[in-house]
C-alpha cells in the first residue's frame, strides 16, 4: 500500500486535477478553504470516495488529525485551545472550542483499528470526565459540552450523554447544538 495520502488520493481520482478538485470541493464544503493540502483533509477525501477508513488513518498523525478538527471549529466561528493539560490527577484535553453560545471539549480520535462500542463509551467517560474537572478547576462558567470527533464516517451518535460526530458531519452539528445540551451532560 502506498503511504503518501496525496498520491493515494490522486490514483482514486485519476488524476493529480481530479484530486485537487476533490480537494477544494471538500474543503470548500467543509469551510477551510486554503487548507486543501493537508494530509488530514486528503484523508477525509479518500474516506469520501470510498476507500476504508481505518487503511486510510493508519497514514495518518494524531497532531495533523488534532489540527484539522482545530481548523474546522475555528472556521465555524470557534476559538480554539489546543492540548490543554489538567494537574492532581493529570489529564489533557485535545481541544476546548468556545463560541459565545456554547463550548466544547474535544477529544479527537482517528482509530486506525476497528473500535468495539465498549472502547468507545470508555472513551466517553474519560471525555465526560476531563470536562468536569476542567469546569471545576478552569471556574469555567456556560456550557460546556464534551465531544469525541471521529475520521470514520456515519451519523452523529450519543455514547453515555456524550456525542460521537464524525469530521465530515461536524458542521451540521454544530449548526444544530445548543447550550441545553451541555447543561444536561456537565
Amino acid at each position: 500500500m502506498e503511504t503518501n495520502l496525496f498520491a493515494l488520493l490522486e490514483k482514486m481520482c485519476g488524476s493529480r486535477t481530479a484530486a485537487s478538485e476533490s480537494l477544494d470541493g471538500l474543503a470548500l464544503e467543509l469551510g477551510v478553504q486554503g487548507t486543501r493540502q493537508t494530509s488530514s483533509l486528503a484523508a477525509l477525501a479518500l474516506i469520501r470516495l470510498g476507500r476504508d477508513a481505518e487503511s486510510v488513518a493508519s497514514l495518518l498523525q494524531w497532531n495533523e488529525f488534532e489540527e484539522l478538527c482545530s481548523k474546522l471549529l475555528c472556521a465555524a466561528g470557534y476559538e480554539v485551545r489546543r492540548n490543554i493539560v489538567l494537574k492532581k490527577p493529570r489529564k489533557q484535553i485535545d481541544l476546548v472550542a468556545t463560541s459565545s453560545l456554547i463550548s466544547l471539549s474535544v477529544d479527537c480520535k482517528h482509530y486506525s483499528r476497528g473500535i468495539s462500542q465498549s472502547s468507545l463509551a470508555r472513551f466517553a467517560r474519560e471525555q465526560l470526565e476531563r470536562t468536569k474537572q476542567y469546569k471545576e478547576k478552569r471556574n469555567h462558567s456556560g456550557p460546556l459540552l464534551p465531544v469525541i470527533l471521529t475520521l470514520t464516517e456515519g451519523e452523529t451518535k450519543f455514547v453515555e450523554g456524550v456525542p460521537v460526530v464524525p469530521l465530515l458531519k461536524l458542521r451540521s452539528f454544530l449548526q444544530s447544538v445548543n447550550p441545553y445540551d451541555a447543561l444536561a451532560v456537565v
